[in-house]
Formats: structure tokens, sequence, C-alpha cells
């Protein structure tokens, strides 16, 4: 039952070998059940998953072999096979993500960055993500794995996007994104190089020069006029930097009085239209809320065991497949049933939030759809199939 989808796939990607193929339908289902990346809880599933009498009577030790075997094989054999093999989940992933409303369009769409780290015993992890907005949910479309603790630089960040335009179209979208990612060269880079609007967050000490030294109010006139109209959400101000014009937009900031929080948001945007901006930022807070599903609310990503950045990449690669797979299924369930979507408003932020997220939904929904590892590879088929039509990747 495993072998149509493997056929198809081979159709495109002969150069992986099948056996490689039908072990990631195998360790796909595997982490389903599981919801786990840890190896070694995955091992007690291999047999139940693979189906047969001989792999149920096998011992646990070899089931861990085998897994660990496949991420050996695609790492560390010769030729490009890492690479192909992460392009084979990122074609699956895209189908499906394709099969999602509104997922073709490119102009205005919104794509949010951040990293999220952790330690694998002695060894640092961080993983800088890039994520696309579609139906409210911040899905992953890449990775790379920093492999320290702390901050990305400005160069890393850039050489990360140069790699991304071999595989996606970015020129229209608008990149959002939190204190940690500035620096004037990267913001020089996402105008003239790559093409992006962006709006970021700033540190509340940085930049001062900039908006001082531009006509109009200073910052400190910009603030007291915040305090002083109640009415306003917002106050904006037109400055150069390195000759590219910016909007410096200082916002009210919903958790002020909170000891950690400041009175006011400060944020740094290329839109022209400042209230877009700032409306705009409120939906970055959707890639911590995906971090949450892809660790402790879902498929505990932290409990990693492989080694390697590569391979540590490619577990990513699969888990995100599965995140895509709930995110389908939960969406396509609220679609059909209205009703059942529960929201909660935050009258002070001005947010409407789902009371029973579209990932839980589709969480539950999962192995419904996916029992058995035959039914994984039939529904991962069905989408193979229909292949993309996305304005904003090329993979």
């Amino acid at each position: 039952m495993i072998s149509p989808l493997t056929d198809e796939v081979r159709k495109s990607y002969a150069d992986l070998p099948a056996h490689w193929l039908k072990s990631l339908w195998v360790i796909v289902q595997c982490i389903a059940l599981a919801r786990t990346t840890n190896l070694s809880v995955l091992k007690g599933y291999v047999g139940h998953v693979k189906g047969t009498r001989k792999a149920r009577q096998t011992k646990a030790e070899s089931h861990y072999r085998y897994l660990t075997r496949f991420f050996d094989v695609v790492v560390y054999h010769s030729g490009s096979h890492f690479v192909r093999m992460l392009s084979l989940i990122s074609r699956l992933t895209l189908v499906i993500i394709a099969s999602l409303p509104d997922a073709a369009s490119r102009i205005g769409r919104y794509l949010l960055l951040d990293g999220t780290e952790w330690r694998i015993r002695d060894t640092k992890v961080q993983f800088l993500t890039l994520c696309i907005l579609i139906c409210g949910v911040a899905i992953p479309i890449a990775v790379i794995d920093l492999q320290k603790i702390g901050h990305s630089s400005q160069k890393e960040r850039v050489a990360f996007f140069t790699k991304l335009k071999k595989q996606f179209n970015f020129e229209g979208m608008i990149l959002l994104a939190d204190r940690e990612y500035i620096g004037l060269q990267w913001f020089k880079s996402l105008r003239s190089v790559f093409k992006l609007h962006f709006v970021v967050r700033l540190k509340k000490g940085i930049y001062h020069d900039y908006v001082n030294g531009a006509p109009g109010k200073s910052r400190e006139e910009m603030m007291e006029k915040l305090r002083r109209c109640k009415r306003k959400n917002h106050v904006s101000k037109r400055i150069l930097i390195q000759g590219f014009p910016y909007y410096y937009i200082i916002c009210r900031n919903p958790k002020a009085g909170h000891p950690k929080e400041d009175e006011f948001v400060f944020l740094l945007t290329s839109l022209l239209n400042r209230t877009t901006a700032a409306k705009a930022y409120a939906f970055r807070w959707e890639i911590e809320v995906s971090f949450r599903h892809l660790k402790t609310n879902g498929f505990n990503l932290e409990d990693m065991s492989v080694e390697g950045p590569e391979k540590r990449e490619l577990m990513f690669a699969i888990l995100n497949l599965l995140f895509v797979i709930c995110i389908r299924e939960g969406e396509q369930f609220y679609r059909l049933n209205p009703r059942s979507r529960q929201v909660k408003k935050d009258h002070k932020a001005g947010v409407v939030r789902v009371v029973h997220s579209t990932f839980r939904q589709g969480l539950a929904i999962l192995l419904k759809v996916t029992p058995k590892v035959a039914t994984t590879c039939r529904y991962l088929k069905r989408f193979w199939k229909r292949g993309h039509q996305l304005e904003w990747a090329f993979v």
C-alpha cells in the first residue's frame, strides 16, 4: 500500500532510493502517533506502524537503529541527497499549504521571522524560522539551525534570505519581526535586495538621532502627544536612514502596566500606510503561537535527540509537514462547521482569538485522517498529484 506514493514521488525524485522514501513515510506516521521527535520514544511505534508480524517481533533497539540509519544515510550520503530530500518534503508541505483558502496570493502577504532556541545536552540549537501567515496561522516555510544561543546577526539573516531567494519570491510581501531583528544593513537589504516591506519593533533607546534629526516633532514630543490625545492609537514621523525613507511609529502598548512592559511600542516600517503597519504588527504574535504548537502544545520539538544541524533541519521539515496537515484539517473542519469556532475578544488589545485553535482541532482529527501508514500515503498522494499554484514559491 506504500508503493503508489513512493512510485509517484520517484517520477520527480528518481535519485532518492525507494527504501528511503518508505522509511520517511514510516517516520511521519510514528511522529503523528507518538507526538514527539525523540527517537527513543519513536522506536516503540515502528513495529506497529510497519504492521508486519516480523516488525512487531523485532526488538526496540533494532527499530532505533532503523530510525537513526535514515537520518545518517540521508545526511552523510555522497551527492545532494540531503538537499533533494528537503526539497521533496518542502514540496509536499507546499502542495498542502496550497489547498488552504487564499494561500496563493503574494502581494501584501505577511511573513514572520523569529527564532526558538534550546540545548540538546551540550549542543546549542537555534532555529531561525521564517513563517507565512495564512488563515491567521503562522506556517513555517524555511528554517536554519544557527547552532548558538542568542540573537542572530545581520550577516546571518542576509545570508539566510539570499539562500531563500532561489526558492521563494518575496517581492511585495511584508515582513514582521521583533526587537532582535534590527540593523541598518539588514533594513537596507530587505528593501533593495529582497524587495520586501517590513514592520519591525525597535528597542526603546535606538535611532533617536534619525528621529530627532528629521523635520517635525522630536521623539519626546511625539510620546507626549500620544499621552495627551487619548483617542489616538499611534503617532508617526517620516525619517531617512541611509537614503531610504521609513516611518517611525509610536503605538500604545496594550500590555502597558505590566512590570516588564514599556508604555509604548516603537516600530520602524517601510509601508506608507502607518495605520496598516501599526495594526499588522499584532500578527507577529502568531509565530510564537506556532512555536508553542510545535513544542509543548503538539509535537514536543525540544525532545529532539538527533545530532548535527542537517539532521535537526530534516527532522523539523518532517515535523512541519505534520503541522501543516493539522492546519489544513482544522481549517477545513471550521469551514464546514462554522458554529463550532468559539472566539473571545480582548477588548483592550482589540484582538479576537479562537478558543480552540485551528491546530488543536486539526491535531484531534489527524489520526482519523491518517490512522495507518497506508492511509497517510494515500492522503499525501492526493495532494502530490495536484501540485501547487503559489505565486510566492518556486519549489
